[in-house]
């Protein structure tokens, strides 16, 4: 994971793009969390995130409400990122 995610700052820092093919629920939000540390930690701030998917409005919309019951530090993350 370390490598993909180093490849894929080493990219975007070059003015690359990147995509992360994963299923519409559950992994693609913990990919949402570490993708935003690592980008704001090598001082990327202004990547736009993309989710992509015929489900992806519906799956937004639960984990939206799954973020209110999670810790403070991830539900400000959850309501930045949707």
């Amino acid at each position: 994971m370390i490598f993909f995610l180093n490849f894929s700052v080493r990219a975007l820092q070059r003015g690359g793009k990147v995509i992360f093919p994963v299923h519409p629920c559950g992994i693609v939000y913990d990919l949402f969390h570490i993708i935003h540390d690592t980008l704001q930690k090598n001082g990327l701030f202004d990547i736009p995130m993309h989710f992509i998917s015929p489900a992806a409005k519906k799956s937004l919309h639960y984990a939206n409400i799954m973020g209110e019951w999670s810790v403070h530090s991830l539900k400000i993350l959850y309501f930045l990122l949707f």
